[in-house]
């Protein structure tokens, strides 16, 4: 057979590439060439506020056994709905009831309605200036005992109407409060109070959350003397406050890490109470039928872990996040 004869062999054509595949894949390489651009520009170039750290929250719970979820709490009356914002903490005087609102002034209830009771500051040059949270009704000397984010803490007498603030004590500037929450008052006149942070106040409390440091303690007051103590520090968000039935120690709710303390009031010491909560606690009441009510807010469960379970690792991601969040507001 002479070459001009010989059989044409044809290979196999290569498919073209789809129009779809390359777009997509320009997309792609677009979408992940802007991410780290974004990355390099938040690294370098835009100043953080804060200074996140490395941090583990503990397991979160199983909704099983004790946590198991239920409906409980359906049946709850609704009361004063839409008639003020933001209470966190309640008080019962005589058949009246008295809560902290967002707007600084103190919320008296009754049969008869809601009524404003007062400001704790006659007026404010700076703002934010009051924050009422944490009440308590403190019966043998008859007043109100309140702790607020930005003055500390204060007492109003139920007689006289008189507002006094007892700590920081007066004259003294040994003593800056950063964010007081919750407290309680003992029988010989001594005051427990909380503080979330001190390093952020309450406007900036989202900085608290997202860097991670556990700068909360808890405080032991004595008006009478005019003497403090830290029962307690090194805290992921100090909050609820409550004495022990046994009178020698207090619980001490800790947001960050959905537990509970119960510390000695002597200093001797602090253990877990209880159990690895399925949320974060704020206020801790005893109830009227023996224990201890913790109401949470967010949830936190294995089945629904926090955020936090995922980013407590990563600080820079969190930093670098904050600041997206921060430019877009």
């Amino acid at each position: 057979m002479s070459e001009k004869e010989q059989p044409k062999i044809e290979l196999p054509k290569t498919p073209k590439p789809s129009p779809r595949f390359c777009q997509c894949s320009s997309l792609i390489f677009v979408i992940l060439l802007a991410a780290i651009g974004l990355a390099i520009w938040l690294e370098y170039c835009v100043p953080s506020s804060i200074d996140p750290i490395e941090f583990h929250l503990p397991p979160p719970p199983q909704l099983s056994g004790k946590f198991m979820l239920n409906n409980r709490l359906s049946a709850v009356e609704e009361m004063f709905a839409g008639a003020f914002d933001g209470p966190v903490s309640t008080a019962f005087v005589r058949g009246m009831q008295y809560t902290g609102t967002a707007n600084g002034t103190l919320v008296r209830t009754d049969a008869k309605g809601a009524h404003i009771y007062g400001p704790l500051v006659a007026s404010c040059e700076n703002s934010p200036c009051s924050r009422p949270l944490g009440l308590r009704y403190d019966a043998p000397r008859n007043r109100l005992v309140i702790a607020d984010a930005y003055l500390g803490v204060c007492s109003v007498d139920q007689t006289t109407g008189v507002v006094q603030r007892i700590f920081p004590f007066p004259g003294d500037t040994s003593f800056k409060v950063t964010f007081f929450f919750d407290l309680d008052v003992l029988p010989d006149g001594r005051i427990v109070v909380s503080e979330v942070s001190t390093k952020y106040a309450l406007h900036e409390f989202t900085k608290n959350v997202v860097e991670g440091r556990p700068t909360g303690h808890l405080l032991l007051i004595d008006p009478v003397k005019r003497k403090w103590q830290v029962l307690m520090s090194g805290l992921y968000l100090a909050t609820g406050v409550q004495l022990h039935t046994d009178g020698r120690s207090v619980l001490l709710g800790e947001s960050g890490m959905s537990r509970v303390w119960r510390i000695a009031l002597d200093g001797s010491g602090a253990s877990q109470f209880g159990p690895i909560l399925p949320g974060h606690p704020t206020n801790v009441r005893a109830s009227p039928r023996g224990g201890y009510w913790v109401p949470m807010t967010v949830s936190r469960h294995k089945s629904a872990p926090h955020m936090l379970d995922l980013l407590g690792r990563w600080p820079k991601l969190r930093a670098n996040i904050f600041k997206v969040s921060s430019s877009s507001r």
